[in-house]
């Protein structure tokens, strides 16, 4: 990082302005950000580095505080982030930090156990409710049938991470479920993907081609929140489910630390984790994701499903 902001400690933060500087990815920063309710709560002020996709929707959550874009970059083979805006106001004395904590690090001061963790049912990042009733009008237009996101991979892969994603054609038996409109999530070059399991299975899966599933993340969080429920892995779709309280059901192999060791998530309730061992396939637990959406389509209640 290049502020020069003394690096906050964990003690009290009443009348204090704290940097909150952004680190990882775009879902990790989503995931992290379930931090930032009580902090805005407990400091004077807050000011939050982000991906610049995520600023007005960081500044409509929380409002009192100043949010601004990061710049990432490398130097001498080490990844270098800063916060322009930010750090020229902090040179010019226009707005001071009195401590900054990277997003990642505030649970180890304010998260110590199970008890301390906060729960969001609802979510805590808002969406536009403008773009929510534009993109829920444009669902109802399908069928009065529940909408289900899917997301199946992340746009970064290698070696070490491809075994924590499947395939759209691995998802068989979740896309033979009758009687659920499914909608593609997936912000990679997936389109000959689609076309071959809409062809193979004799389903739809919807999308829009002035939608960009990358860049355009006030749309794609609209969306998301207009919808019933989301499947997929721990990718930034998922996250930003989780964030605005859309119901996830996450695929998963092993735990997330976001379980706490737990069997569900304190932090996110309305998800439920599908989980197999590092080392097996992921067939069990679609076949379980898949035998719980049934149970959705019959029942239309969530817990209900979830418990089965």
């Amino acid at each position: 990082y290049t502020h020069h902001v003394q690096r906050w400690d964990g003690s009290s933060l009443k009348g204090k302005t704290l940097l909150l500087a952004s680190e990882q990815g775009l879902g990790d920063e989503l995931l992290f950000a379930a931090a930032y309710p009580s902090l805005s709560k407990e400091a004077g002020q807050l000011l939050i580095g982000c991906d610049s996709r995520l600023v007005p929707i960081l500044q409509r959550s929380f409002p009192k505080a100043k949010v601004a874009t990061h710049a990432t970059g490398t130097r001498t083979g080490y990844i270098i982030r800063s916060f322009p805006e930010l750090e020229y106001a902090f040179e010019k004395g226009k707005l001071s930090a009195d401590c900054a904590i990277e997003i990642g690090s505030v649970p180890q001061h304010r998260w110590p156990d199970l008890e301390a963790l906060p729960t969001f049912p609802d979510g805590y990042l808002k969406a536009d409710p403008k773009l929510v009733r534009k993109w829920k009008k444009r669902l109802d237009k399908i069928s009065a049938n529940p909408k289900i996101g899917l997301c199946w991979k992340s746009g970064k892969q290698d070696t070490l991470r491809d075994k924590h994603y499947f395939t759209l054609d691995q998802l068989e038996p979740l896309l033979r479920t009758p009687g659920v409109d499914f909608v593609n999530l997936q912000y990679t070059d997936c389109a000959a993907e689609i076309k071959k399991a809409e062809d193979k299975f004799g389903i739809k899966i919807h999308g829009w081609d002035d939608l960009d599933l990358r860049e355009d993340l006030e749309n794609i969080f609209a969306l998301i929140s207009a919808m019933e429920l989301v499947i997929g892995p721990s990718t930034t779709p998922a996250a930003m489910s989780a964030a605005v309280g859309t119901p996830i059901w996450w695929i998963l192999k092993g735990r997330p630390w976001w379980c706490f060791g737990t069997e569900g998530s304190p932090i996110f309730p309305s998800g439920v984790f599908f989980s197999s061992q590092i080392d097996d396939s992921f067939s069990e637990p679609i076949d379980r994701a898949a035998d719980c959406l049934a149970t959705f389509v019959v029942t239309n209640n969530l817990k209900t499903a979830s418990a089965a």
